[in-house]
Formats: structure tokens, C-alpha cells, sequence
């Protein structure tokens, strides 16, 4: 599989306490007085760790908001931007891409970290004249530019501004220089974010939130509805299937009393279900690597493989419990809708989950009694719109290739 390098988007670097305040009060927030040279500290709004230099707190780095992270204490009593949430794809399989997908964007640049620079012995040797006046102009006061004082008119505008930005005062000055109407849907859409803890599935319950994130331009291509989709997961599969049960030709002879009817329901787009209603015999079964150490749901249609979508779901958990459903390397579980091509290829994918399912119980054993999931909801994204990928679309290569729109 090619390596999808998802250049992540970087504009949200100053979710910090931006409201109604203009710059001067968020300079305050960052200048104000500290003690202890070197001491690190959370800012008020947990968006950036803070560090104590020459009598005054700095910004030492600025924690990404768009990806789950904020400034909080360690176990070991420093400071990280690093989050617990993430996801995790089938670590074996080629034709599902979501190993590749990155937690979070890389770090920011740190701009108090600048190495000093070694300055040049001073010269005690005075080649002017005392009688003589030195004429050259300061270049340090001729070469600066103008800043950009342009209006910006929309809250999509400002982040655009901001990801062209490595330091805190230019995204500031990004902020600043929005319209009233701009400012208000920036604030509108930071209060959404923080109010339901970024979380994307609550955020699009509320219509006011979901009109802020696309003011914000924090979607991508609007043809495909957010969410795109909804899903039921339940199931409870008896047999668990392994590479002895695959024959030469690299088939498995399916005993249905060792399958399921289904692990999926549910609907995508403006018309398509999970499930295919005009095919007959719809069932589900668990196969196993266990030298790689996942198990794999597969729903499909019995006699026949022209009838679509098909489902898909990769499981990494060990043991029961609620585990999130995503593309991101610590999620445990990741569910994809595909479709199926003429040759029995992955041709394009609908949707991917993202929620949370509970798995009541799980056996590694071939053979053996294999898993059980409680009914779980979770809502179904497509590669092309997936907010919380920050709008990306993360469909630009042949492993990721999304399904025209439903």
C-alpha cells in the first residue's frame, strides 16, 4: 500500500481565549507576570503550555484543538498537548488504508525555541573619526514590511489566514483583522468545539453548530451530506474462521449456522442502505490473523457477488469493553461500506464508521465461541466530507478512493 502522507491542517492555532476581546486583552493573557524562570504552566483555556522567561509567561507551545489536544498535566507533573483519543485500521489487510492516517498534526513550530547566535568579539578599535558623523542609513528600520490590514470577511477566511501562520501574533492579527460577522462565527464555532468537547458526532446533533462549522470552512465537498450516513451495530457471531479454514484457491467454505444474518445496518446518502434489499441471504462472519492479531468481520450476500454494498469491520481489542470506531491509530475498531467491483475488488468505499461500539465478549480461538457486540449507533462519514479530519480530502490516491455520491 502507498503511503498516504495527509498533510494536516494547521489553522486552528490559536484556539486560545479569542471572544469578543481584541488583541490587546489576548496579549495580556500572554505576557502577564511570572516568578520562576523556566516554570511551565497551562493557559486559561488549556490551548497552549506556557513557559516562564524573563519575568513573563510565553508561549512555549501551542496545542492543536482541531485534533483533540490541550494543554493538561502529566503524571509526572510536566505539560502535554497530547491527547488519549485516535484510532486504529486492519494492521494486516491491503485494501483498507486507515494505518496510514496520522492521530494528529506534527508538532508546531516553537518560536521561543530559536538557538541564540554566537555574536562577533566587539571591535574596541573606533575607525570613525570623532569629528565625524556616521550617515548610514538602520537597515533594520528599512527593511520591514507593512503588515496586511485587508478585511477578511469570513470565518473560513481567518482560518485560511492562520494556516499560512507559525507564531501566535499573526494568527492574532489574522483574528483581528475579520469583519464583525467574521469574528462572531470564529467565536460561534470555538464556543460549539468546546461546549460539546470537539466531539464531531454531537457537534452535527446541533444544526447552529453544523452551520458554524461550514461557515468555518471545517468541511470538505459539501455534495456528500454530514454525517453521510447512520449505522446499527449488533451482532453475535459463533465460529471464528482462520487461514486453515482457506482452501487452495484462497477460498472459505462458509457453514451459515456459523454465521450471522448481519453485524451492520442502517443507511447512506440520500438513498443507499447497508443492507441491499433486493438480495437474498444477507449474512456475516469472523475471520482471524492470529499472527497479526486482529479479527475481521465480513457482511456479504449468499450465492452471488453482484448484489452491493458490502461491510467490513477490523477489530484490534483483546478483551470486552466501549471501544472508539475511526481511521486514527488508536481506535480499536474501524467499519468500512464498500462496494465491490466486477473481479470481487474493493472499487470504491461509501463510508467509514466513526462513533463508539460496545463488544460484549471476544475469543482469539479459531473454533470457538468469537464475539458479541451490544447494540451500538455511530454515524457514517465519506472519505470526501470527514470533518474530523479537518476538512481534508482524504480520497487523493487509489487506496483511498471514495464511491460517487449515494
Amino acid at each position: 500500500m502507498k503511503r498516504i502522507l495527509l498533510a494536516v491542517f494547521t489553522a486552528s492555532l490559536v484556539f486560545f481565549a479569542v471572544s469578543c476581546a481584541g488583541e490587546d486583552e489576548i496579549s495580556n493573557a500572554l505576557g502577564g507576570s511570572c516568578s520562576v524562570e523556566g516554570e511551565e504552566s497551562c493557559s486559561a483555556d488549556s490551548a497552549q503550555i506556557l513557559i516562564c522567561r524573563d519575568a513573563s509567561w510565553q508561549t512555549k507551545k501551542n496545542c492543536n484543538l482541531n485534533f483533540g489536544e490541550y494543554c493538561r498535566t502529566t503524571a509526572d507533573g510536566g505539560f502535554s498537548c497530547k491527547d488519549s483519543g485516535g484510532g486504529q485500521s486492519d494492521p494486516g489487510s491491503s485494501e483498507d488504508p486507515s494505518d496510514n492516517l496520522p492521530d494528529s498534526s506534527d508538532d508546531l513550530p516553537d518560536e521561543n525555541n530559536t538557538p541564540e547566535t554566537d555574536t562577533e568579539p566587539e571591535d574596541d578599535t573606533d575607525s570613525t573619526p570623532d569629528n565625524e558623523t556616521d550617515t548610514e542609513p538602520n537597515d533594520a528600520d528599512t527593511d520591514t514590511e507593512p503588515e496586511d490590514t485587508t478585511p477578511i470577511e469570513t470565518c473560513a477566511g481567518i482560518f485560511a489566514c492562520q494556516n499560512n501562520c507559525t507564531t501566535t501574533e499573526c494568527s492574532t492579527q489574522c483574528y483581528t483583522r475579520g469583519t464583525t460577522e467574521a469574528q462572531n462565527d470564529f467565536y460561534a464555532w470555538r464556543e460549539c468545539r468546546t461546549s460539546n468537547n470537539n466531539n464531531i458526532s454531537e457537534i452535527l446533533k446541533d444544526e447552529d453548530c453544523k452551520e458554524s462549522m461550514i461557515k468555518c470552512g471545517e468541511v470538505g465537498d459539501m455534495t456528500y451530506s454530514l454525517p453521510y450516513g447512520h449505522a446499527i451495530v449488533k451482532t453475535s457471531i459463533p465460529y471464528l474462521y482462520s487461514e486453515a479454514d482457506i482452501d487452495s484457491e484462497g477460498n472459505i467454505s462458509i457453514n451459515f449456522n456459523n454465521s450471522a444474518a448481519t453485524f451492520i445496518t442502517g443507511n447512506f446518502g440520500n438513498s443507499g442502505n447497508i443492507v441491499n434489499p433486493a438480495a437474498q441471504g444477507t449474512y456475516a462472519f469472523a475471520f482471524t490473523n492470529t499472527q497479526e492479531h486482529y479479527i475481521t468481520l465480513n457482511q456479504n450476500y449468499q450465492g452471488s457477488t453482484a448484489y452491493n454494498p458490502t461491510a467490513k469491520m477490523v477489530i484490534t481489542a483483546t478483551e470486552p469493553g466501549t471501544y472508539t470506531v475511526g481511521l486514527g491509530s488508536n481506535d480499536k475498531v474501524s467499519i468500512f461500506i464498500n462496494e465491490i467491483g466486477s473481479n470481487g475488488e474493493i472499487a470504491c468505499t461509501h463510508a467509514f464508521g466513526f462513533g463508539s461500539i460496545t463488544i460484549a465478549a471476544i475469543n482469539y480461538t479459531p473454533g470457538a465461541t468469537t464475539i458479541s457486540i451490544s447494540e451500538s449507533e455511530i454515524d457514517l462519514f465519506s472519505y470526501k466530507n470527514a470533518p474530523m479530519y479537518v476538512g481534508k480530502d482524504i480520497s487523493d490516491d487509489e487506496d483511498w478512493k471514495a464511491c460517487q455520491p449515494k
